[in-house]
This record gives C-alpha cells, sequence and structure tokens, in this order.
C-alpha cells in the first residue's frame, strides 16, 4: 500500500467532498500507512476540519505512535469524549507513554483520567506508574482521585511510601469522599490486604451507603 497508493491517498485527502477524505482516512489506519505524515499534519491544519476528520487523524498518529498527537492532546482534548481519549491513549507504546507520565500535570484534567484509566485497562505494573498513581492519591480532584483509586487496586500492591499517605487521607472525615471513592478505597485495601487497615475497614462496615458497606465485608 506504501509503495504503490502514496499518490492515490494523498489526492484522496484534498478532496473537497468530506465522505471521501474520512473513507480515506480510514483506509490509510486500516493498511498501516505512516508514509503520509506530511499531509495528515497539513489536513490537521485546516480551519474547516470537521471533528470527525480531527479525531481519525489523532487516531492514525497514536497507532503509529506520531509525537504530533501530543500536543492537540493538551490543547483540544474538551471537543474529544472519554471513549476517544481512550482510543487515542490505549494505543501509545513506551516512548509516548514515558512522555505522558514525564509531563502529565502539563495535560488537562480529562486527558488524566482517561491516562489513568488507560494504565488500568492495559494492566500497567511498572515502578514510573506505581509511583506516580501513588503521587496522585492526594489529588483535590474526585474524578481523578477516583480512579488512581481503582488502578492501585488494580496493582495489588502499594509502596510503604504509598501506603503512609493511603493511610494519612484515610484518617479524613468520611463526607469528604464519595461513597463510590469509599467503595473503591474498601476495594483496594482488600486487594493489598494489610491488617492495619483492618480497623479502617471496621469503619466501613457502618457506612451509610450500602455498596461500602458491602465491599468492605
Amino acid at each position: 500500500a506504501r509503495n504503490h497508493f502514496h499518490d492515490y491517498y494523498a489526492r484522496l485527502l484534498k478532496k473537497r467532498r468530506w465522505s471521501t477524505r474520512v473513507n480515506a482516512l480510514l483506509e490509510l489506519e486500516l493498511f498501516r500507512m505512516d508514509c503520509l505524515r506530511e499531509e495528515l499534519v497539513a489536513l490537521l491544519g485546516r480551519r474547516n476540519l470537521s471533528d470527525t476528520e480531527k479525531f481519525l487523524i489523532l487516531r492514525i498518529f497514536a497507532s503509529f505512535q506520531m509525537k504530533e498527537l501530543l500536543p492537540f492532546l493538551k490543547e483540544d482534548a474538551s471537543s474529544m469524549s472519554e471513549s476517544q481519549l481512550l482510543q487515542l491513549l490505549l494505543p501509545l507504546q513506551s516512548s509516548l507513554q514515558e512522555i505522558i507520565l514525564t509531563e502529565f500535570t502539563a495535560y488537562p484534567l480529562r486527558v488524566q483520567c482517561a491516562m489513568v484509566d488507560a494504565l488500568r485497562l492495559r494492566n500497567e505494573r511498572s515502578t514510573p506508574v506505581l509511583t506516580l498513581l501513588e503521587s496522585l492519591l492526594g489529588s483535590e480532584k474526585p474524578n481523578l482521585r477516583l480512579r488512581v483509586i481503582h488502578a492501585i487496586a488494580n496493582f495489588g500492591y502499594i509502596s510503604p511510601e504509598g501506603e503512609s499517605k493511603l493511610v494519612a487521607s484515610l484518617q479524613q472525615p468520611q463526607n469528604e469522599y464519595s461513597w463510590e471513592e469509599r467503595q473503591a478505597l474498601a476495594r483496594l485495601m482488600g486487594s493489598i490486604r494489610e491488617e492495619h487497615f483492618l480497623p479502617i475497614l471496621l469503619k466501613f462496615l457502618g457506612d451509610e451507603s450500602y455498596p461500602v458497606r458491602q465491599t468492605a465485608s
């Protein structure tokens, strides 16, 4: 496809008909044609580009591990749904993923949440990933904090430093956490299975929310 259809698809990407351009993008992704980088970047810069075209181009960037994806994750994430963000983040391999984790706070909250979900869904269990997740346990953003708790529970392990941070956060009044967070915390403590979590789990057995009580038991 790269040798015989480069010029053909380059012409299709310049067509005025929307459906022609979209079909060309879908076929580029299907055939894994990574030789049209310049054409895709130029198309992405068009002022009248539709949201569908933008997403398909970004998904191609993600599939081909192209760094051109990263600026748009920082600047235009608000135009994409959670499902679309996951489609962009799940394919990323170690090189691009490492860049995002290193610059994690530079990305919008929606991207941060989606990245944590992607790490959990891919079952990432490296030390840098655990270090990042533990650093986010004290986040003031409930949506991010909930995802972090789920991701660490998926690890089934937490470092001594992270454990101390978790215990300290659990000393806060329960009403500072939503019932979803309290339930996730109960699941996390159950997956780690440390005896000093027992008093907190016993406290959760008297929680006002049934799902929290059920999980703590």
